[in-house]
């Protein structure tokens, strides 16, 4: 998991304006673990466990630092692995919401497929009704 936080990590320093560094815990910072603090519209500020379900990818994005031709690697968390995850971070406070993003390992609609499967455990099984 911590694998696919850091594959996360050059969306959330460039390009994000409305992202920032969350503070750390400990010595080490939330950025590392995947969570970045995201501006709200009325001035607040919410934290966000960003992640990868996976960072393999077909596809040859000039912009993306897990593009197929990358030397980085490999690794894919199941829908269950995401959203326990996920829950655990959350029930300890450290994050209100989930930003998932995935590579596109083959076909476009498969990986779409796992991030929606993620989503259901979280509503289903978990009952998250947040971000």
């Amino acid at each position: 998991m911590e694998l696919l936080a850091d594959a996360a990590l050059p969306d959330r320093e460039q390009g994000m304006p409305k992202y920032r560094r969350a503070v750390p815990i400990g010595n080490r910072p939330l950025a590392s673990m995947g969570i970045a603090q995201a501006r709200l519209p009325g001035g607040g500020s919410i934290n966000l466990m960003r992640v990868m379900q996976t960072n393999a990818c077909s596809l040859s994005c000039g912009y993306c630092p897990t593009y197929c031709g990358g030397k980085v690697p490999r690794a894919t968390v199941s829908p269950e692995e995401v959203a326990t995850t996920f829950m655990d971070v959350s029930r300890k406070g450290l994050a209100q919401g989930l930003f998932l993003t995935s590579g596109v390992p083959g076909r476009p609609t498969r990986a779409t497929d796992r991030m929606l499967a993620t989503l259901e455990v979280l509503r289903r099984r978990e009952g998250f009704a947040g971000y």
